[in-house]
């Protein structure tokens, strides 16, 4: 047996406290963890509960050791207890790992506090160090408290060095002052929110309280059109008002195309005007090497791990823990969004205007509503076992195979039904968003609320968004107010994605872009006629569509067929009637062709490398194989 008062017998003591000491605190690192993720969360593991403990005791026992063995030697330089400097250590990683992992997604506008948190802790051992050198009574024990405390200086001052930088990038440039009338504007994007499952558009459930308020002072358009049937090939038509091909935005081998520096985007034209520019970027796709970050002075690009603990994750990348593929897909919630926007909507500065685009990820499958909401739309009774996510599985495949493939009647309800939840619960956390957006830096606040394509729940045999561009896809909510105003009105006409860019422009009084295509909506929002009625283009991967008031047609390039749809008799655009109107369908044929003969063929494609953590989003998403 080895005598304690030996440096062997000393050393071993060191590892085995440093043992018991990280089973301990990592311990309590993981029972902190699971109290703050939350039932909500806890769901999504992928592994057995006392397997994720174990794996965490090991883990805290191991490091321990290692620093138990650590404290040992520099024990001898500073003469101090190893047991003490090891817990002290021990203690300081397992807190910076606790707050960095529980800090909302992770954001640099919530990261601050936790600097100063980090900080604070340095101080501490600074504080104890000097506290134990006081109370020290050999010289020796003195100068070696002296130093573990100038050990904690080295420490405070390393952590205030790596906190510069996000600091640094935490503060908004100063703008030039601008008129006062200009107004704010909140862009709210909710991704995969069809026109129809909204109250104010007609739905039975009480979906958007908050949106059917600002519509009941604003205008609602009832015939507004995405271009895409996916994130990729919208987005770049609404934030430019340039149709998908001419974005090179689409097409099976253009997922990764980034969009060009020459095209001006929503945020460019606001940044030039002298606004203050931000982005809540929950969507893979929105990521500053997609291009669509252009002209945002902060972009918030949030992390899919949040659901993870903090060594959860580390123990996933090393394959002890075994992950679900399709937790990579999980986004930042609402909540989450929010508070980002929030945070940075409080650090604009007062005597200029925001631009500020929030993008909400909840209504994209998988759909996984807050406990709260879960239950609110249910027609049936579900067992226990049946939660979102079982349900989730079930189906990830059927998108992923890109076949029509029926789920029973009972799971279709209970998907609709979640669906429903987390619209409500979007709704409630955009209200919170205006709110606030209202109480800031006293101007008038222009609100847009729309989605970038639809879900569909088999009315045309498949589910999410992996089919052509039938009418649930593209067919989009648009809402616009100004704060103040109370003029309602319903806009019958059809409307586009594109004419966004130049109805926004109009309302702030900015110049539009010259390769714009969109026409203003602002005559029809004070009850103007339009004399010359809009067309839209719609594509997707293999697919597309011209729409006219009351018709469209639609190609599918794999089956070489086109199909015409009288959208007053049919609004879900079931049944073809090319058969009958042979002269309409040939017109709004030709003038399809003509809109892709018209496509440049020299346009310069850039595509971007993609980081792997991205990648694996795209997939669990279903947007790439």
């Amino acid at each position: 047996m080895t005598n304690r008062c030996t440096p062997r017998g000393r050393a071993r003591s060191a590892i085995i406290d440093g043992f018991a000491q990280g089973v301990l605190i990592f311990g309590a690192l993981f029972a902190a963890e699971w109290m703050a993720l939350g039932p909500d969360l806890r769901t999504i593991l992928g592994s057995p509960l006392p397997q994720v403990i174990s794996l965490y005791l090991l883990s805290g026992g191991v490091l321990g050791s290692a620093i138990g063995l650590f404290a040992w030697v520099a024990a001898r330089m500073v003469s101090l207890r190893p047991a003490k400097m090891s817990f002290v250590v021990l203690a300081y990683l397992a807190a910076a790992l606790f707050l960095l992992r529980q800090t909302p997604t992770q954001t640099l506008a919530t990261f601050p506090p936790l600097v100063w948190l980090l900080l604070g802790l340095g101080v501490l051992s600074l504080l104890a160090g000097l506290w134990w050198s006081r109370r020290a009574s050999a010289p020796r024990a003195r100068v070696g408290s002296l130093r573990f405390a100038a050990v904690a200086v080295a420490c405070v001052a390393c952590t205030a060095t790596v906190a510069w930088v996000p600091m640094k990038y935490h503060r908004l440039p100063q703008r030039h002052a601008v008129a006062n009338d200009m107004p704010n504007v909140v862009f709210v994007l909710v991704d995969a929110l069809r026109a129809d499952r909204l109250s104010c558009y007609g739905y039975p459930r009480s979906t958007t309280p908050f949106i059917d308020q600002i519509a009941s002072y604003g205008t609602r358009f009832s015939n507004a059109y995405s271009h895409g049937n996916r994130t990729i090939i919208a987005m770049p038509s609404l934030l430019t008002s340039i149709y998908p091909s001419y974005t090179r935005s689409v097409g099976p081998a253009n997922w990764n195309v980034a969009l060009p520096d020459s095209h001006t985007t929503l945020a460019e034209i606001f940044h030039r005007a002298g606004y203050t520019t931000l982005g809540m970027m929950s969507n893979p796709y929105l990521k500053r090497p997609f291009g669509l970050a252009q002209g945002f002075d902060r972009v918030e690009e949030f992390n899919s791990g949040r659901f993870h603990l903090s060594l959860y994750r580390v123990l996933m990348g090393v394959g002890r823990i075994t992950k679900p593929r399709y937790a990579d897909g999980l986004t930042a919630n609402a909540q989450e969004v929010t508070n980002a926007a929030v945070s940075w909507l409080a650090r604009t500065p007062r005597h200029s205007p925001f631009f500020c685009y929030v993008h909400y990820m909840d209504v994209h499958h998988p759909y996984l509503p807050p406990l709260v909401y879960d239950q609110m739309f249910n027609t049936q009774d579900w067992l226990e076992s049946e939660d979102p996510m079982a349900l989730y599985q079930k189906t990830v495949q059927l998108v992923q195979s890109r076949q029509a493939y029926p789920l029973s009647q009972s799971e279709l309800t209970r998907l609709s039904d979640l669906y429903d939840a987390c619209i409500r619960y979007v709704d409630a956390e955009i209200a919170r968003l205006v709110a606030t957006a209202e109480k800031r830096n006293g101007r008038r606040t222009i609100v847009v609320i729309t989605s970038d394509h639809g879900d569909e729940f088999q009315e045309h045999g498949f589910l999410y968004h992996n089919n052509v561009v039938v009418e649930e896809l593209i067919r989009v909510p648009l809402v616009v107010w100004r704060t103040g105003d109370n003029a309602p009105r319903r806009v019958d006409d059809l409307v586009r994605h594109v004419d966004v860019l130049p109805t926004l422009a109009e309302m702030v009084r900015v110049p539009v872009p010259a390769r714009a295509i969109g026409k203003s909506l602002v005559p029809l929002m004070r009850g103007e006629r339009d004399e010359s009625p809009r067309v839209s283009i719609a594509e997707g991967d293999y697919c597309s569509a011209l729409v006219e008031p009351g018709w469209k047609v639609m190609r599918v390039d794999t089956t070489d067929a086109d199909v015409l749809y009288d959208l007053v008799a049919d609004p879900a655009g079931l049944h073809d009637i090319s058969s009958l109107h042979r002269r309409r369908f040939g017109q709004m044929r030709e003038s399809l062709d003509l809109y892709f003969h018209g496509v440049p063929a020299t346009e310069a494609i850039a595509t971007n490398e993609v980081d792997a953590a991205t990648l694996r989003q795209l997939r669990a998403l279903g947007y790439i194989n």
